[in-house]
């Protein structure tokens, strides 16, 4: 794994939605594209997402890609699939992948820090 420079913001999230469902993150990629979203991973606002690239830049953005909805199958068991991304309704969430979340960082890449069940994982959004 490539060494990264320090985060220049960093969250203990420790499993819980609030107040980390307001904060949000940002990264551009110099050509009117970008990507964001609320801390947890939920996209709150229509404007978040994972790839918004500028066709005309710095106007014309598109949303290319808004989410992704991450599994992990625990010992290859079908059965024990657990699911860590965030999705807000009107009246709830779902899934609850917030309360796997541990850590957030923030410098040249977004990086969001899971433990499932005893199953570490690092998830970074890069946008180049």
């Amino acid at each position: 794994m490539p060494a990264h420079s320090p985060p220049l913001y960093r969250i203990e999230t420790h499993g819980q939605l609030e107040p980390h469902l307001q904060q949000e993150w940002l990264l551009t990629n110099g050509l009117g594209g970008y990507a964001s979203s609320s801390v947890v991973g939920a996209n709150t606002r229509r404007y978040h997402g994972l790839l918004c690239a500028a066709t005309n830049p710095p106007v014309g953005r598109v949303m290319t890609l808004a989410r992704i909805g991450e599994l992990l199958t625990v010992g290859g068991n079908a059965d024990r699939t657990l699911e860590f991304s965030v999705n807000q309704f009107k009246d709830t969430f779902h899934p609850r992948g917030d309360r796997y979340l541990r850590t957030f960082e923030l410098n040249d890449v977004a990086r969001f820090e899971y433990d499932v069940e005893g199953v570490r994982v690092t998830k970074e959004v890069l946008v180049p």
